[in-house]
């Protein structure tokens, strides 16, 4: 019996109205990996959240959606939830308007551009480090949250924002934010917006709280007396035939802002945890940086840091912090000898791909050296996606982690205070459930 071009093998029954949505929601990471141990076909169809699911477990699968026939794939239902904030920025828009705000905004994100920012952000760190002291026990999460938040206020608003003081109230509002996005993609039977419960309330005033204070950050940089060097200035002076509106630069702003901040944490949470248990690695990290942070504040030989890339490459193999991609198709597809219907969810499990043993040598293990040349398997690494909407962002978040652990490993080793093996949760990026607990000590 066949599923259009499928064999029923490769079909999960699951629950007979539910599908495998609770073995799914339970251990998602557990769940991809039995898949692909059980269907080495790599493709895997079930039924989630009362929707057709299509899990794509080879990398030429994936390839084939997110570069070779991208058009025929949108963003899946599970960006709904981002939409009420983000609005139509990069992450969320489709179409022409996602092509046009792509153009615009590819220029502020070339790697010269972005090197005009790497003072700001090594000094934004070698300011931040300086509150720790040694003996003093840390949750990296939080720590790294606010870093992370000082780096991106700094690259989006200008390295110092006394006349926009209201710009360090965004990081309090992001869980309000993300916990509503999260829930938004997990619960199908979740109330409408405009449904007038307190859940819904404390969204709608957050988010107004948000424009608020962006919208005023805008408007005061388009009477700047001149153009600057920051993300948003940059993004001012982008144009073809018309500049970007208040509304389009809120979008974008708010993406970079939010994407960008949450992501960074978490994946240097991972990094940090992955090196406390590799102090060989780490003590390396720390001789390689030395002679460079010593040269100059602004960092601009951070290339020079080669071991460190690599360290910083292996654990977003490791812990990618966005996890999977899942995309929508608009026209019925064949993948692999397999009909993928209109409507259809393909589910792209990024975590998978990095851990997958026909693609990588002792996935589990921590070898950073995999990175030392060009040989490893590009089409099953993919921490920022892959094709046209790749993150757009990639190499300002690859500098600001390197940035970060370079000066992080001169003046500190960690001590593990907590589950060196913690449980992972998977909401819009890749946590954990308990916090990562540090004890400082002063690098000898």
């Amino acid at each position: 019996m066949q599923i259009g071009n499928s064999l029923i093998e490769n079909s999960l029954k699951g629950h007979w109205l539910l599908g495998s949505t609770l073995d799914f929601a339970s251990d998602t990471l557990g769940f991809v990996q039995r898949c692909i141990e059980e269907y080495p076909g790599g493709i895997v169809r079930t039924r989630i959240a009362f929707r057709d699911f299509f899990l794509l477990l080879k990398p030429e699968y994936i390839t084939h959606v997110l570069q070779k026939n991208h058009r025929n794939y949108r963003k899946s239902f599970a960006y709904d939830g981002l939409k009420p904030f983000l609005g139509q920025g990069l992450l969320t828009s489709e179409g022409s308007h996602w092509l046009r705000q792509r153009r615009l905004a590819q220029p502020a994100f070339h790697r010269e551009q972005l090197h005009t920012l790497i003072g700001d952000m090594a000094q934004a760190t070698a300011i931040y480090l300086e509150s720790w002291q040694p003996g003093q026990t840390i949750h990296i999460h939080s720590e790294m949250g606010q870093l992370t938040q000082d780096i991106i206020s700094r690259a989006v608003f200008g390295a110092t924002a006394d006349d926009l003081p209201e710009v360090d109230r965004i990081g309090g509002l992001l869980p309000v934010l993300r916990t509503y996005a999260n829930d938004r993609m997990k619960n199908p039977l979740m109330p409408p917006l405009w449904w007038p419960n307190r859940y819904n309330r404390r969204f709608r005033q957050t988010v107004e709280q948000l424009q608020t204070i962006v919208l005023r950050a805008i408007r005061l940089r388009r009477h700047a007396p001149r153009q600057d060097a920051t993300l948003l200035g940059m993004l001012m002076q982008a144009h073809t035939d018309e500049a970007m509106t208040d509304a389009q630069l809120y979008d974008e702003i708010v993406t970079i802002f939010i994407a960008g901040q949450e992501t960074t944490t978490n994946a240097m949470g991972f990094l940090l945890l992955l090196l406390a248990q590799h102090p060989e690695a780490f003590a390396r990290v720390a001789e390689e940086a030395t002679p460079v942070i010593a040269a100059g504040p602004d960092l601009h030989n951070v290339y020079q840091l080669q071991w460190t890339w690599q360290v910083v490459q292996e654990a977003l193999r490791m812990y990618p912090p966005a996890w999977a991609v899942s995309r929508q198709a608009i026209a019925a597809d064949n993948i692999g000898g397999t009909t993928i219907p209109a409507g259809a969810t393909a589910f792209l499990s990024v975590y998978a791909m990095h851990h997958h043993a026909s693609y990588w040598e002792a996935p589990a293990e921590f070898r950073p050296e995999r990175f030392a040349g060009d040989n490893y398997p590009k089409a099953a690494y993919l921490p920022f996606g892959a094709g046209p909407r790749k993150c757009i962002g990639s190499h300002f978040a690859l500098l600001e982690m390197v940035i970060i652990l370079a000066h992080l490993a001169v003046r500190f080793r960690l001590e593990l205070k907590s589950d060196p093996q913690p449980k992972l949760i998977t909401p819009m990026t890749m946590s954990t459930r308990d916090p990562i607990l540090f004890q400082l000590h002063t690098r000898s």
